[in-house]
């Protein structure tokens, strides 16, 4: 990566205090989402660390998504309040599932990811693994998880967690929170920083691709 272009704020420093902050921007529109699709997470990776998730995979390669999160507390047989999540949201939504630490089992499988592919969601990020991986695929919605297994959850009566802030890969991310993901991770941005964010690494890429032509032409005169 090139070197980066001067921001209007600190895009090393950790996010502020929202509580005090306007909601005006909290809400990115269609094509900032777009936008977003088009930048990779590693580009803000040579910026800062936080905001980066870590220790998950994507289920299958090429992936791209980018969403506002709803977040769910899974537990360790099931994740009540994922279906509502999943019947509330569409194409803009990102759902982003804690699990138990270790866990062994899945609450998300063949049947699940039907129900999130008829509502058209962006993308889930799951702390735990999946089960029914060839339909998931098939089904082509993007999924970060933390392995694969036949493990499988069991109804429970289990207290309905959502919308609160959860830890996934050692990142906090908040329901309203921006993801943006592609085949090398996933990124969280705090809903006032997304526009800034996302025109520095805008610039940033651009200018990546005429080094990478100038570095190619250097060595097609060699």
């Amino acid at each position: 990566m090139t070197a980066t272009a001067r921001a209007p704020y600190s895009l090393t420093r950790e996010p502020k205090d929202e509580s005090t902050m306007s909601s005006t921007a909290s809400i990115p529109s269609d094509d900032v989402l777009a936008r977003l699709r088009s930048v990779s997470p590693s580009t803000l990776g040579h910026l800062r660390d936080h905001g980066l998730i870590a220790g998950l995979d994507p289920l299958f390669r090429p992936i791209r998504f980018a969403g506002v999160a709803r977040t769910v507390v899974g537990g360790e047989y099931d994740s009540p309040g994922l279906n509502r999540v999943i019947d509330e949201g569409d194409e803009r939504t990102v759902i982003v599932i804690s699990r138990p630490a270790g866990t062994r089992r899945t609450t998300y499988g063949g049947v699940v990811g039907t129900r999130a592919r008829a509502r058209g969601i962006a993308g889930l990020v799951i702390d735990g693994p999946v089960t029914d991986s060839e339909q998931l695929v098939e089904l082509g919605t993007p999924i970060y998880h933390r392995g694969v297994t036949p493990l499988v959850g069991r109804s429970t009566d289990g207290l309905e967690i959502v919308d609160v802030p959860v830890v996934v890969g050692g990142v906090v991310v908040n329901p309203g929170d921006v993801l943006f993901g592609d085949n090398d991770g996933v990124a969280v941005l705090s809903p006032y920083e997304v526009e800034p964010v996302l025109e520095v690494l805008e610039d940033m890429e651009r200018r990546e691709v005429g080094l990478r032509a100038s570095l190619l032409a250097q060595g097609a005169d060699r």
